[in-house]
This record gives structure tokens, C-alpha cells and sequence, in this order.
């Protein structure tokens, strides 16, 4: 096991940045484009103006969503490495992939070592229920 000891304020910053600041972008053009065609404004035409001037919105709200979780990856990793300096950071066990390969090739294969001899009990099970059933005739 290892243990997450400090963590890259800066580099923390800038992942949550680019995801938040992505996703709002993402989703805003997805909602912009489903109210160019679906909105209100559509029942008559289509309206390329509020289109526009809701994707340059969006980019501008997505920029300041990316600006904001900046800021707050630089928080959230400064009061994380405070944390785990007094208390201990996040332990995360690591494994290698082999390792849990082999681990499920024993289990299938103890598995059907298993079944096997359940099937050879019960194969057991009937001869001597058999027997028993000649000796009683």
C-alpha cells in the first residue's frame, strides 16, 4: 500500500479546471443547439442570433466555471496537504495486473475442480442409491 503524502496544488488546479470548465462547455453548446431547434423562438424560425449569443455566453460562463474551479483545485489541494501532513493522506493499495490475472485464473480453475466433484458425489450418490435399491429387491 502507498499513501498519498502531498498532492501538486497547481496540477490538481488545472485537471479540475479543464473538466469543469470542459463539461459546462459541452453541455451548454448540447443545450443551445436543442433550443435553436426545439425552442420556442423555432416555432416560427429558426434563430441564429439567440444561437450565437447563447454559445458566446456559454464559452464566457464555461471560461469563468474554469477560472473559479482553478481557484478552488489550488484550495482544495492546499487543505488537502495540511491534512495529511497532521492526520495522513489517502492510502491507495496498488496492485499488478498479472498478479490479479493469475488470482482469477486459480478461482475459475478451483471452481470447476468444484463443480467436478460435486457431479462426481452425486454420480457416487446414485450408484450407491442404486445398489442399495438391488440389495433391497
Amino acid at each position: 500500500m502507498k499513501e498519498i503524502l502531498k498532492i501538486d496544488a497547481i496540477s490538481l488546479a488545472k485537471v479540475l479546471a479543464v473538466i469543469t470548465g470542459g463539461v459546462y462547455l459541452v453541455v451548454g453548446v448540447i443545450i443551445n443547439i436543442g433550443v435553436l431547434f426545439f425552442g420556442l423562438g423555432s416555432m416560427s424560425s429558426l434563430d441564429f442570433l439567440g444561437f450565437g449569443s447563447g454559445l458566446i455566453a456559454t464559452v464566457l460562463v464555461s471560461i469563468v466555471v474554469g477560472l473559479f474551479s482553478f481557484f478552488l483545485g489550488i484550495l482544495m489541494g492546499f487543505i488537502y496537504n495540511l491534512v495529511a501532513n497532521y492526520f495522513g493522506g489517502v492510502i491507495v493499495l496498488f496492485e499488478d495486473r498479472s498478479v490479479v490475472e493469475q488470482r482469477l485464473r486459480e478461482a475459475k480453475a478451483a471452481k470447476m475442480a468444484l463443480q467436478e466433484e460435486k457431479k462426481r458425489l452425486k454420480l457416487e450418490r446414485e450408484k450407491l442409491e442404486q445398489d442399495t435399491g438391488k440389495k433391497d429387491n
